[in-house]
């Protein structure tokens, strides 16, 4: 966060009618002066907040409303719909993949596990360890996974138990080619 910004939701969400005033949308005429470093700077007029914002290169932020005189502080003014929405977190799912599994299973498994990650969802496979013989089959399927999504998917690391290898794939993004990425050396 900027030093001195303020952040504009504070709990809840800022409608038109609760939203935080700045600058020239500040209608007292005295306000108590708070600078960016959290340092307060006492009672003035509005006229000389602003001033005082302006030298410095802030914006003045109505930030205590209520309290007579209002509390304005001197920060960065962020409007969230100048920022956008909050990013999107992308839909996991997750892929078993058993070491006795036909071919035809297998490949079926691998056509819904690429239309998945083309979505630009993360995928994460699971392969079954049975006993500890089978750890070795379960190693050599988690690298026929990794070579089928090789060119749709970037591998994280393996997580090992005594149970199962787990390893998640997220989305290549586009017009990124296989030798953009890093090897992850697994």
């Amino acid at each position: 966060m900027i030093s001195g910004a303020v952040s504009v939701v504070r709990g809840q969400k800022r409608t038109s009618a609760n939203r935080l005033r700045v600058n020239r949308e500040i209608s007292a005429l005295r306000v108590f002066l708070v600078g960016a470093d959290g340092v307060p700077e006492g009672e003035v007029t509005r006229e000389e907040a602003l001033l005082r914002a302006s030298a410095r290169g802030f914006d003045l932020i109505e930030v205590q409303p209520g309290a007579n005189p209002p509390v304005c502080r001197l920060g960065k003014w962020a409007d969230t719909a100048a920022v956008g929405p909050p990013p999107v977190e992308a839909e996991q799912r997750t892929l078993w993949v058993p070491v006795g599994c036909t071919q035809t299973d297998f490949r079926l498994k691998i056509a819904h596990g690429r239309r998945f990650l083309t979505e630009g969802g993360v995928l994460e496979v699971v392969v079954p360890v049975e006993g500890s013989r089978d750890k070795a089959a379960a190693e050599q399927m988690l690298r026929k996974v990794v070579e089928a999504f090789s060119d749709c998917a970037r591998p994280g690391a393996v997580k090992r138990s005594n149970t199962e290898l787990t390893m998640v794939f997220s989305p290549v993004p586009s017009g990124e080619t296989r030798a953009d990425r890093p090897d992850t050396g697994e």
